[in-house]
């Protein structure tokens, strides 16, 4: 349950709305294929856009910025791979690589926390969903990074 609204060990009834279908970002422009360092560029990038449309109180643009930012974060993939044989697995990982995991940790959590932000902002019901949900994802990556995220998760539930 979800009290006050919604009594424990009640049966719940959701409507889904599909909001798109085609490919992803990162399949349709072949991000995947992209380095790493790069792909951390654009998501950069795309952040300060979205800083720049939010001083704006341009929401909506904003958070399409938002969201392209974390479609490159995902576009990265692991570079950690375990040696083959049947030995104990150990894997190398040089200063440089952890260093920029480290940055795409912080990168991801700031994205979901400015993407929530923006989307409280917008206040419709669905986007008030959308922000709860980044709210969780960057508290899920590191509670400890995302304490912009519990404050304002805790606005989103106070408007819903």
């Amino acid at each position: 349950g979800r009290p006050p609204k919604i009594p424990g060990n009640s049966d719940v009834i959701f409507n889904v709305e599909l909001v798109q279908i085609g490919e992803r970002l990162s399949k349709k422009f072949g991000l995947s294929s992209l380095p790493p360092a790069q792909l951390l560029e654009k998501a950069k990038k795309s952040k300060v856009a979205g800083n720049d449309k939010y001083k704006v109180k341009e929401f909506e643009s904003a958070a399409r910025y938002y969201r392209e930012g974390l479609e490159y974060i995902q576009a990265m993939t692991p570079t950690k791979e375990a040696p083959a044989g049947d030995g104990p697995e150990i894997y190398e990982v040089d200063e440089q690589e952890e260093e920029r995991e480290q940055e795409q940790q912080e990168l991801t959590i700031q994205l979901h926390q400015n993407l929530a932000m923006t989307l409280n902002n917008v206040g419709s019901p669905e986007a008030l969903d959308e922000a709860l949900f980044n709210c969780e994802q960057a508290i899920g990556i590191n509670e400890s990074k995302a304490s912009k995220a519990f404050y304002l998760k805790c606005q989103v539930l106070k408007k819903q």
